[in-house]
C-alpha cells in the first residue's frame, strides 16, 4: 500500500476496521519512508473535542505560532505546510471512531477541511502538487458513515 503514497492520483483517503494491519502499514511506511514524506500518527482518543484536535494538529504537524485555534486558521494551516518542506504526506489516525465525540457536529466541519486540502495539495492549487494521504482506522460503523460522507473516492483495506 505504501507506493500509492507516492502517486498524485486518488485516492488520497484509506480506511481499515483492521487495527493490526494498520499498525503494519504504519511501520512499514516508517521503515521505508524516503527523506521527503512526512508522516505522523494521530489518535482519535486524544482528539476528543475541537481545542483538543487542533492542539494534537498543531503538535503534529508543526503548525506556527500563529495558529489561531480555529477552523479558519485550520484550514489555513492544514492548506500550507510550508514549514515541513517535504513532497507528499501521510497522515494515519488510529481510533478515529473516537474523534470529536465532545463536539459531534463538528466532525462534518473537520472532514470537509480535510477533504478538500488532500485534493488541493493533489491539484496543485496555490502550490506546487503533492500527495497528501489520510489513513484512518475506524470501527466498521463509522468506515461505512464516513465513506457515505465524502465526496473522494476511497479505499478499504
Amino acid at each position: 500500500m505504501d507506493t500509492q503514497f507516492h502517486s498524485l492520483e486518488g485516492p488520497f483517503i484509506h480506511f481499515t476496521i483492521n487495527n493490526e494491519l494498520f499498525q503494519q502499514h504504519y511501520d512499514q511506511l516508517v521503515k521505508t519512508a524516503k527523506s521527503d514524506l512526512f508522516h505522523t500518527m494521530i489518535d482519535g482518543k486524544d482528539c476528543l473535542s475541537t481545542k483538543a484536535l487542533f492542539k494534537i494538529f498543531s503538535k503534529k504537524l508543526a503548525f506556527p505560532d500563529y495558529f489561531g485555534k480555529n477552523w479558519d486558521a485550520f484550514n489555513e494551516c492544514i492548506n500550507d505546510l510550508e514549514w515541513l518542506d517535504y513532497s507528499q504526506y501521510v497522515v494515519f489516525f488510529k481510533n478515529f471512531e473516537q474523534t470529536l465525540t465532545k463536539n459531534n457536529d463538528e466532525l462534518a466541519i473537520f472532514l470537509n477541511i480535510i477533504e478538500e486540502a488532500i485534493q488541493e495539495w493533489a491539484e496543485g492549487v496555490d502550490r506546487l502538487q503533492k500527495p497528501f494521504h489520510l489513513v484512518i482506522q475506524a470501527n466498521e460503523d463509522l468506515v461505512g458513515k464516513l465513506s457515505n460522507h465524502l465526496k473522494a473516492t476511497v479505499t478499504v483495506f
